[in-house]
C-alpha cells in the first residue's frame, strides 16, 4: 500500500482547483519527524476552494470517487489506504496547512505539516491516549523548532495546556 497513490490524488485535487491546499497530518506526518508508529489511516486537512458552499466536502469526495476512490464509512479508500479528509477548522489548523512543507512519497511530493504545528495541534486537542505521547516524541525530534512551537502556544492561547502538559510530564521548565 503506497502512500504515493494517496499523495498523487491529493496533488490532483489541488491542480484541478478542487481544493486550494492540503496537508497530511496525524500519525503519517508525525512519523516523518519521530520513530514510526503503526497507523491505519491517512488524515488530511484541506482548505476548500469555496469555503462555506453547500456540500463543499462532498465535491471533494465526488472528485476522488470519479477517479477510482471507494467509500468506506467515514473514509475514502485510495491506493489501499483509508483516507480521512478534514476541512480546516481552527485558525491553527489553517496556518498549519498553509505552512506545510514538501516531503517525498515515492515519486510524488506531498504537503506535510511541520513538527511544531503537529505538536501545537496535538496540544490543542490533548487526547491522553494519542496526543500527549506524540507531543513528547515530537519535542525530542531534531526537526522540532521549539521557538516556533512556543510562538504557536502563545498566539493560539495554549499556555494553560502547555503548563498542564509539562506538569504531566514532570517537567517544570517553561
Amino acid at each position: 500500500m503506497a502512500l504515493q497513490e494517496v499523495v498523487a490524488e491529493l496533488n490532483w485535487l489541488k491542480s484541478q482547483g478542487v481544493v486550494a491546499d492540503y496537508a497530511i497530518c496525524g500519525a503519517i506526518a508525525a512519523d516523518i519527524y519521530i520513530e514510526p508508529r503503526s497507523t491505519l489511516d491517512v488524515d488530511v486537512f484541506v482548505i476548500l476552494k469555496n469555503p462555506g458552499a453547500i456540500d463543499d466536502m462532498g465535491t471533494v469526495w465526488s472528485a476522488l470517487v470519479s477517479r477510482g476512490a471507494t467509500w468506506d464509512g467515514p473514509y475514502l479508500q485510495i491506493g489501499g489506504w483509508p483516507v480521512q479528509l478534514l476541512g480546516q477548522g481552527t485558525l491553527l489548523e489553517q496556518e498549519a496547512i498553509v505552512n506545510s512543507v514538501d516531503h517525498p512519497f515515492g515519486k510524488e511530493t506531498g504537503r506535510v505539516m511541520t513538527a511544531h504545528h503537529l505538536a501545537a495541534i496535538a496540544l490543542a486537542v490533548s487526547r491522553p491516549e494519542k496526543d500527549i505521547s506524540r507531543i513528547a516524541s515530537l519535542l525530542r525530534s531534531k526537526q522540532m523548532d521549539r521557538a516556533a512551537l512556543m510562538d504557536l502556544i502563545v498566539r493560539f492561547n495554549l499556555e494553560a495546556k502547555w503548563e498542564a502538559f509539562q506538569t504531566l510530564m514532570g517537567d517544570g521548565r517553561k
